[in-house]
């Protein structure tokens, strides 16, 4: 009797100790200074302030120890900041809104380019010049199509072949009649320095202009570690700051990660997104408005992809955003 009184008691023991050692893990998970960024696509020039706050120490004046995990085709990353397996994200203003539409808890808290660099890449050759003149060709476009069905909305696109884009450059720049989606800051740049001449047609000259690069994290971290989302928006506003001002520390690392930008393309990509990030100097870098939102809500609903009785509630914060 007297043994198993005591193999009861050590079990009970051993069950207490395992549940205040999981609640002091808890503890110390919501306090811990230990940061998870994790990126939209493989670095390059829409990453370079988040690169910048890391290498300039500004994450680490804060009390942050932050590890930027780069992105790709599978990233996933609204999800992945929606379940908590990273603190924070980087993505698109519409994806933010569309993302909550199908029920994520995400909330945008710092916009790090002001103007869209969504393009269609076409070449020179095609005589293409605007919107209009997309008749008749093969336009590849991503399973992110929002601004595709904008186009179709904007534009009469007569005999459009639409076909999957890949991410890769490689049929445009052996078929002058492929067109596809690009980011002026960088599939343009790449495809001329292989000898294309490509024509890029501007998403914003439309109206299509979500915000890009937007920082975003979790309603429960917002909730819950508003004093750390403070500090991380801050230090990342400052990297945002040293990048428009000084690119080259960035863009050395970002060249050791990204195995398609050598630091000749990351640098003239960075150069077009100084002024998408901040079109002239009264902008304050990061800003964001009840606007912009506004009307990107309600561009999203005209195509069919919010719900009609959406609402925006917390899908951004401009609480955390430094004066």
């Amino acid at each position: 009797m007297k043994i198993f009184q005591i193999l009861a008691f050590a079990s009970f023991t051993a069950l207490l100790f395992l549940m205040i050692a999981g609640c002091g893990s808890t503890q110390s998970d919501a306090n811990s200074n230990k940061i998870r960024i994790q990126l939209n696509w493989f670095p390059d020039a829409q990453h370079g302030g988040f690169y910048a706050a890391l290498l300039n120490g500004h994450y680490e004046a804060v009390g942050l120890d932050v590890e930027i995990i780069p992105g790709g085709p599978g990233a996933n990353v609204e999800a992945k900041v929606d379940l908590g397996r990273v603190e924070f994200g980087v993505a698109n203003a519409h994806r933010i809104l569309l993302k909550r539409n199908d029920g994520a808890k995400i909330t945008a808290l710092f916009a790090a380019f002001q103007n869209s660099p969504r393009c269609i890449m076409v070449h020179e050759e095609s005589g293409i010049t605007d919107f209009k003149g997309l008749e008749g060709v093969k336009l590849a476009v991503g399973s992110d199509a929002a601004f595709y069905k904008y186009m179709q909305q904007k534009v009469e696109l007569k005999d459009v072949d639409l076909v999957t884009y890949s991410g890769s450059n490689a049929k445009f720049l052996v078929d002058k009649s492929y067109t596809q989606q690009a980011y002026s800051i960088s599939e343009p740049i790449l495809v001329k320095r292989k000898g294309a001449k490509p024509v890029t047609l501007m998403l914003s000259d439309l109206g299509f202009n979500p915000y890009t690069s937007c920082l975003f994290t979790s309603e429960k971290i917002v909730s819950e570690r508003s004093e750390m989302v403070k500090k991380f928006v801050a230090a990342t506003k400052q990297g945002w700051i040293d990048y428009i001002a000084d690119s080259e520390k960035a863009n050395k690392e970002m060249e050791k990660l990204n195995k398609e930008h050598d630091l000749q393309a990351l640098n003239e990509g960075a150069t077009e997104a100084k002024s998408l990030c901040q079109p002239n100097v009264d902008t304050q870098v990061g800003t964001m408005t009840v606007e912009r939102w506004n009307e990107l809500v309600k561009q999203l609903q005209a195509i069919k992809m919010l719900k009609p009785d959406f609402e925006i509630g917390v899908a951004y914060s401009l609480d955390f955003l430094p004066q």
